[in-house]
């Protein structure tokens, strides 16, 4: 029992701060008012309604906004990379001092050794499993980091006069699943990936039925083929739901204005 909370200092002092108030929010406030209740009850105090119905009232907001604030704190730690730039930047601004951002990679090497632990563990799952479930799909980027990752990325292969294979996949009948959840990664897209010859390095969604993705040192012919592979899918089983866009960057694409207009973050000529 004593593991658990010393466990909770190795979280960023902010996302601590939050836990503390979402736990009084959602559990001491609502415990307090039933207390104040049931005092009154055994009392026999007479109280007039609409006290009682305000109490109530804010007994429920109160536990809302501590459901909130707990929703924030998870999503803090699964968007990892958001919340250290957050760190960062606090830390410039003289907001957090050096010991906490020497805690905070502490946390980061802890939490990389229980990913690699996982991903072991996975990986013995797939040696018993048949090949096509075993397959293994690209890195999953977070939706608010696409943006900068692309620009990133494409400006890297501008300056090191390299070239980057950049997709999109956008689907206009998006699933309820696809919907509510971010990390979901629909069955059409899933079929896409495997059933053509180039492989994403990393995908993620930009929005419900729309998914982009990137793989590097992937020239304009390779590019056109996976373009061209992915259309006769799209004709073979009669997708007409689904648009697919593929090219190399840095070139000059006929599909490129569908990808501007779609997304609005690459500004390419």
């Amino acid at each position: 029992m004593k593991r658990k909370p010393r466990n909770l200092f190795m979280l960023p002092r902010e996302i601590r701060i939050r836990l503390v108030i979402a736990f009084s929010l959602m559990a001491v406030i609502p415990l307090l008012a039933t207390i104040y209740f049931v005092t009154i009850y055994l009392a026999n105090v007479q109280m007039p309604v609409y006290w009682i119905k305000l109490t109530l009232l804010t007994s429920m907001i109160l536990m809302c906004a501590g459901f909130i604030i707990m929703r924030s704190c998870i999503w803090s730690i699964v968007d990892i990379a958001q919340t250290t730039d957050e760190l960062i930047t606090n830390h410039q601004h003289k907001r957090s001092n050096d010991n906490e951002l020497l805690k905070f990679e502490h946390f980061l090497l802890y939490m990389e050794d229980q990913i690699y632990a996982a991903k072991r563990i996975l990986r013995t799952k797939r040696k018993f499993d048949s090949p096509v479930k075993s397959f293994k799909l690209p890195t999953l980027i977070p939706s608010s980091l696409i943006k900068n990752r692309l620009i990133s990325l494409t400006k890297n292969a501008e300056v090191n006069c390299s070239q980057i294979g950049i997709f999109a996949w956008q689907n206009s009948n998006v699933s309820k699943d696809e919907s509510n959840d971010e990390t979901y990664i629909p069955e059409w897209l899933v079929n896409f990936i495997k059933n053509n010859n180039v492989t994403p390095d990393a995908i993620g969604r930009q929005r419900p039925g729309y998914w982009m993705g990137w793989a590097e040192n992937k020239d304009v012919k390779e590019m056109d083929e996976y373009l061209k592979s992915a259309r006769e899918n799209i004709s073979a089983n009669n997708l007409k739901n689904i648009t697919v866009v593929a090219f190399s960057h840095p070139s000059i694409h006929s599909d490129l204005s569908f990808l501007r207009n779609s997304i609005e973050i690459l500004e390419i000529d």
